[in-house]
């Protein structure tokens, strides 16, 4: 386009040659010009053999760490046959076995897929506890809102003890008020924290799953990230520290930390703050404050002014969805608090 570029040359001028030094680039032109400016004569050249140089991208909502941990559990079609659930943790490496608590965990399925016949002949918490009755089995859905669990894992999760929904979850339950062994929104994370809790052993796990997304990322010019997860409960937001220390961190990144609608935010709030970090001189920080306020229309978990097609069989509590934080007092409060203690705010809804 017509103008002026800072450097001096019209905007739209193609160039050749870059000059890179001390991490910002001081020339652009001609290949012998540039190296002419260069405070070195130890000019290393990097022939791009005509590929195109772009500035780098920034993408502001990805869940980094999450989707590397995703890769390395076992990958499941998003549609499938539950009975044949073990064969896919039978081609996976190490059985399908995630973390070092002993847990299957799965990923990929469609769980809006299992909604829609919510009067299984056999419902899927039957089916995983006959082909695992000794073993935790999470699977998670392809869209980070969804899952399914065995009854050991929701004992172990504490899930199976409630009686009714933890504050901004689901657990689903059949006509006749039988457990399916589907869980919705927030009543995964019992299941997540307790497959993955942060040993030394799952956050390794987790930086090595963090390495390979800055792989991908860098495969595609993203050099800027927040990471929307920050599952603190889980061996997950340590990895970025791992990375920067040991100097493989390849983007900056300014990134969230979950906020539990289960957990009062007074009990929370030293957690999050402890682990807060807005340094300049940083590559990664944790200065947001991820608050989920529902969930997603595939799963009618999304807050809505009018009712769901009556055709989905709602409960009448759940016509309208329902949101992570109940009324808009404690949603206030909880945002009050995360303003007061300098945290910036991501809102899921």
């Amino acid at each position: 386009g017509p103008g002026t570029h800072p450097c001096g040359r019209a905007a739209g001028h193609v160039v050749n040659a870059v000059l890179i030094e001390d991490g910002g680039i001081t020339a652009f032109g001609d290949f012998q010009e540039v190296s002419a400016t260069a405070a070195s004569s130890n000019v290393t050249r990097i022939d791009l053999e005509g590929r195109l140089v772009l500035p780098g991208f920034i993408d502001s909502h990805l869940h980094v760490v999450e989707a590397g941990l995703n890769e390395a559990a076992c990958l499941v079609d998003e549609v499938f046959n539950l009975n044949e659930l073990n064969f896919y943790f039978e081609e996976c490496d190490n059985g399908g076995v995630f973390g070092d608590q002993g847990w299957l965990i799965g990923s990929g399925i469609d769980v809006s897929i299992l909604l829609e016949d919510i009067d299984f002949s056999e419902n899927p918490i039957s089916i995983l506890d006959r082909l695992y009755p000794n073993t935790p089995v999470l699977v998670l859905d392809n869209l980070g809102h969804g899952a399914i669990a065995n009854t050991l894992a929701l004992q172990l999760s504490g899930l199976i003890s409630l009686q009714v929904d933890p504050p901004g979850g689901k657990i689903v339950f059949d006509s006749s008020g039988g457990l399916t062994g589907i869980v919705l929104e927030n009543a995964q994370q019992p299941l997540r924290s307790a497959a993955f809790p942060p040993s030394r052993a799952n956050q390794d796990q987790a930086y090595e799953a963090l390495l390979r997304s800055l792989e991908i990322l860098a495969q595609n010019g993203i050099t800027t990230v927040s990471d929307a997860g920050g599952y603190w409960r889980q061996a997950q937001t340590e990895a970025w520290e791992t990375a920067e220390d040991s100097g493989n961190l390849t983007v900056r990144a300014s990134n969230a930390l979950y906020v539990y609608p289960d957990i009062p935010i007074e009990s929370q709030i030293l957690e999050l703050k402890s682990r807060f970090s807005n340094n300049a001189t940083k590559l990664a920080n944790f200065n947001f404050a991820k608050l989920y306020l529902d969930g997603i229309l595939e799963l009618a978990s999304a807050a809505l002014l009018e009712p769901y097609e009556a055709g989905l069989g709602l409960d009448p509590q759940d016509e309208l969805g329902f949101e992570y934080f109940g009324n808009g007092t404690y949603l206030n409060t909880v945002v009050k608090i995360l303003l007061e203690n300098d945290f910036a705010l991501h809102f899921h809804y």
